[in-house]
């Protein structure tokens, strides 16, 4: 644990010297470019969403990252990560999800992963998809789409949502069968197509026809195919290496012919060839093709029909030598705890993990979602909930291995990418992008990606540390205000966030959350409300059973932490305040020792400590009044002052507002008669800029049969003008709230007022209620795991901070 805390705090340190040591390029005047072998290699690591944004920041920018050679770089890096592909046909639209397979991997303890949306591509009626290729995926056929007029397939960007529909099949067959193929020695892409015979119990495939993308106008041509067969319909399809596999029966009726076959289409040459083997002419439908390291695999179930709790097992082939060919077989039989799991659900299988493990889908959306993941080296059987679909259910879905992000396909890609040649092959010099406009497009990156380019090189991690670059970065992220939450779990405080605008523009009945970071910590702790992307703990009264344990400003957004000077007193407990001054942009910690004395319990000793002033150090401030702060999260920072909620000690009786300048590092304070009866819990707010009090008057935490709240907003900080609003609940309150202990955070940015649980539980909601329209709705929040029973704490207004600590 301490050696964990010592590396953290060295790179805390060494941050903190670069940034000192180094004048900001705004300031300087300095020109610096970094080259562009460089920008791009960074570039590459980014998802694909952020470089569509990227490349309409200017036509320059457009023009160099459609390049090829930056197309294949970026695909090079996405295949060294593969995803898991989710995609089904809901409300008019095709839509996307991913989630990289090392999070089912690197953590085989989790129960749930939450899927990132990728994009929607408007059609407004259901088709059937091919295996992805490289990134591309294709319409599977023409027979469903034959029912609608202009209907035609396509081939589709998941990443992007881009599409380009293909020239029509002319045939005079009700069907016509698609494969996409990718040959990654001349990095081409082509689309196999056939025409189907329907006759009845007498089915073939006629007219073998091959498609090339890329090639400006795009023309079917026609290939010969020796053997007549019919692809299995229900079986899926492989490309391996450059060569397109898929299964099918000679020609007759794949519901009545026994003789199985591999067919093999090999990109490059167009030739088909085809494996005809005793070991393998009886598989059972549906069979499933796989890439088993780098050879052609087969998973055939013990039964036909779909796989449910009742299937027995399975089979693996493995062809070692395609040309004789040998194969392999092992029989899998699935573990007891199968049917628990799997019970009636129908899945298909996927495919095979990095780590050995078979991965099983359902067919349909449901909610709960989840994956059967089968380890065939220990024979174990795992369920994970796959969270963020949506509230979609019953829909048709399709589930892929091994898929990797891709940057072409629009037809406005596509058309920049074949009017420009290769730097790489031409040799052509890029020149250089200003750095101040390097700049202004990291700085909408998310802060994860920062952190990862910091390591890029020493230039890197200077320019990115620079003050000019990081007040950059944190003016853009006020823009987009997040939701924080914070929890101790497993050893561990972890930050998850959801962006403010994903509750306001959508009023959607879930959502899913984005892990941010995780500190290692072995026991639990209070914390301020975060100020300027950073948070602190509150006091030290937990701590202090602890060695060694002290309080410590944090950084959710990057997981950077810093140990705070301990506070010499006798006193018990510490309670502490964050504050920040955006006009100096300095942080300042204000602190008190507190005398806990039965019924006359006081603050004395306030001292203040500023951030990032090198050596930090404790200081007395002088305090003209004597009071008790209030407990529970009643502080707010608005413009330069630090107010919270006290009472004056000896006297419980007496509210006040404490007001505490940053600059000036003064005290004031505000008794009024108005509010003097206020007791806790009640809760400080920023209500549209102006300073706002939420209380409710029945004791403890709010639920259920609350009735509803007061709201106080000061006018006039001076004058001390206040004016005073009654809120009602309306009586679905009691519905959808009912026995949760609920806490007020705070307003959103169109005036909802947000309440949320203290403790962990599943389903995780929020609460928004509009006092305009006196209406109450929930929100489900997901992703974070298997966590229940931690208290939770939430917090509006939360801001992505690069400094790791100042």
């Amino acid at each position: 644990m301490s050696a964990m805390k010592k590396r953290k705090q060295s790179v805390s340190k060494e941050e903190v010297r670069i940034i000192s040591s180094t004048t900001s390029t705004k300031a300087s005047g300095e020109k610096s470019c970094l080259p562009m072998d460089t920008i791009l290699e960074v570039l590459s690591r980014l998802p694909a969403k952020s470089i569509a944004r990227c490349r309409v920041v200017s036509k320059d920018w457009g023009s160099t990252l459609c390049r090829p050679y930056f197309t294949d770089l970026f695909l090079k890096m996405s295949s060294l990560s593969p995803c898991l592909l989710f995609t089904f046909h809901a409300e008019g639209k095709w839509s996307f999800f991913s989630s990289p397979e090392s999070m089912l991997i690197s953590d085989q303890k989790s129960s749930s992963v939450a899927v990132d949306s990728l994009s929607h591509v408007p059609i407004d009626y259901p088709i059937r998809v091919c295996v992805p290729a490289c990134g591309l995926l294709c319409t599977k056929d023409e027979w469903v789409l034959s029912r609608k007029k202009d209907a035609r397939m396509m081939i589709c960007n998941p990443s992007t949502g881009g599409f380009k529909l293909l020239p029509k099949v002319k045939t005079g067959r009700g069907r016509v069968m698609t494969y996409l193929g990718y040959d990654p020695i001349e990095e081409v892409y082509k689309v196999l197509c056939m025409t189907a015979s329907e006759r009845p119990y007498i089915q073939k495939a006629e007219q073998h026809q091959v498609l090339t993308l890329g090639t400006g106008k795009l023309n079917w041509r026609m290939i010969e195919c020796p053997i007549s067969h019919y692809p299995r319909p229900r079986d899926n399809e492989i490309c391996i290496n450059g060569v397109l596999y898929y299964s099918a029966v000679e020609g007759g009726s794949w519901r009545t012919s026994t003789s199985s076959m591999i067919v093999c289409f090999d990109i490059r040459s167009e030739k088909l060839k085809f494996i005809v083997d005793e070991a393998i002419k009886d598989f059972k439908s549906p069979s499933t093709l796989i890439n088993y390291k780098g050879k052609l695999g087969i998973l055939t179930p013990h039964t036909s029909g779909a796989i449910d709790g009742i299937s027995i097992g399975f089979e693996l082939w493995v062809i070692d030598d395609i040309e004789k060919p040998t194969l392999w077989r092992h029989a899998h039989i699935f573990p007891p705890l199968w049917d628990t799991l799997v019970a009636q659900t129908s899945v298909n299988i996927v495919g095979l993990t990095g780590d050995s493990e078979i991965v099983f889908s359902p067919t349909v959306v449901s909610n709960p979602f989840y994956i059967f993941c089968y380890n065939m080296e220990t024979k174990s059987i795992r369920r994970v909930e796959i969270k963020g679909f949506g509230p979609v259910t019953g829909q048709n879905i399709y589930t892929f291995l091994n898929h990797m992000e891709n940057q072409c396909v629009s037809k406005e890609e596509t058309r920049i990418i074949s009017s420009i040649t290769s730097t790489k092959a031409s040799g052509e010099n890029y020149g250089q992008i200003p750095m101040d406009i390097i700049l202004k497009i990291l700085s909408r990156v998310p802060a994860k990606s920062i952190a990862r380019f910091r390591c890029v090189s020493k230039d890197w991690g200077v320019t990115l540390c620079r003050p000019y670059f990081t007040d950059l970065f944190l003016k853009m992220s006020s823009l987009s205000p997040c939701l924080l939450f914070t929890f101790h779990a497993e050893g561990k405080w972890s930050f998850f966030s959801l962006p403010e605008s994903m509750l306001i523009s959508d009023q959607k009945s879930s959502r899913v959350v984005d892990s941010l970071s995780h500190v290692p910590i072995d026991y639990p702790i209070r914390v301020c409300v975060p100020v300027g992307g950073l948070l602190c703990t509150k006091d030290e009264w937990n701590l202090s059973g602890k060695k060694d344990a002290r309080m410590m400003i944090c950084n959710p957004s990057t997981g950077g932490f810093k140990l705070l000077p301990k506070v010499k007193t006798r006193r018990r407990r510490v309670l502490t305040y964050l504050g920040y001054d955006p006009v100096e942009k300095v942080y300042k910690v204000l602190c008190m020792t507190s005398c806990e004395r039965p019924y006359s319990p006081k603050t004395e000793q306030h001292q203040v400590l500023t951030l990032g002033t090198g050596k930090m150090n404790w200081r007395m401030i002088e305090c003209s009044v004597s009071h008790y702060p209030q407990s529970h999260h009643n502080e707010t920072c608005i413009d330069g002052v630090l107010y919270y909620l006290a009472v004056g000690s000896g006297c419980w009786k007496t509210s006040m507002i404490v007001c505490f300048d940053i600059r000036s590092e003064k005290l004031k304070f505000i008794v009024d008669e108005a509010f003097k009866d206020i007791k806790s819990p009640s809760t400080l707010i920023n209500y549209k800029g102006k300073l706002g009090i939420i209380h409710h008057n029945a004791p403890g935490l709010m639920d259920g049969k609350s009735s509803g709240f007061a709201l106080w907003v000061i006018d006039d900080m001076e004058k001390h003008i206040w004016c005073k609003n009654i809120v009602m609940f309306p009586s679905l309150w009691w519905n959808l709230v009912a026995g949760t202990r609920v806490r007020i955070i705070g307003t959103t940015g169109n005036g909802e007022i947000l309440f949320s649980p203290c403790v962990v539980s599943i389903p995780f909601y929020i609460f928004c209620y509009n006092m305009e329209t006196n209406a109450i709705r929930r929100v489900e929040i997901k992703g974070f795991g298997p966590v229940m029973g931690q208290k939770i704490y939430t917090f509006l207004n939360h801001m992505e901070n690069l400094k790791l600590v100042p």
